[in-house]
């Protein structure tokens, strides 16, 4: 018992825990904050995000890396054919600039559990306490370092 309580605890400690999958030979999850910052070869304007990975994982997996399947390695959103391009495009599709992407997810999902706690507010009048937690809208709140 006391051995299986040292593997857990363990585990919970790690910042990447890895599982065995018939499907593929590995999934790792990374269990801890991950930082989000400006790609190699662009001069980032603004500090780097920090992502804390783990108070994500209520949110299916597929609602921030919406291309997986499981079983298969996740691929960063930078890569090659996903959100890569490191230029904001005048014309055609902004979802492929990746910091479009990072804000449309981000910052979008944010704003839609606001929204929603507050029709819950006005609802049912005082939840405090009751309402799902959300993250940063503002570009201050996200990049706190300027």
């Amino acid at each position: 018992m006391n051995r299986v309580l040292v593997v857990l605890l363990s585990l919970m400690l790690a910042s990447v825990v890895c599982f065995s999958s018939s499907f593929a030979d590995e999934l790792c999850i990374p269990m801890d904050t991950i930082e989000l910052s400006a790609p190699d070869g662009v001069e980032a304007k603004r500090s780097a995000v920090d992502f804390p990975h783990p108070e994500h994982f209520r949110i299916n997996c597929n609602q921030c890396h919406h291309t997986w399947e499981y079983g298969i390695e996740i691929k960063s959103c930078m890569a090659s054919g996903c959100h890569d391009q490191i230029q904001a495009p005048q014309k055609g599709d902004k979802i492929l600039y990746y910091k479009e992407a990072y804000h449309k997810a981000c910052i979008g999902c944010h704003k839609t559990i606001q929204e929603r706690n507050k029709a819950l507010e006005m609802a049912k009048g005082s939840m405090k306490g009751q309402l799902e937690k959300t993250g940063p809208t503002s570009w201050v709140a996200c990049h706190p370092k300027g």
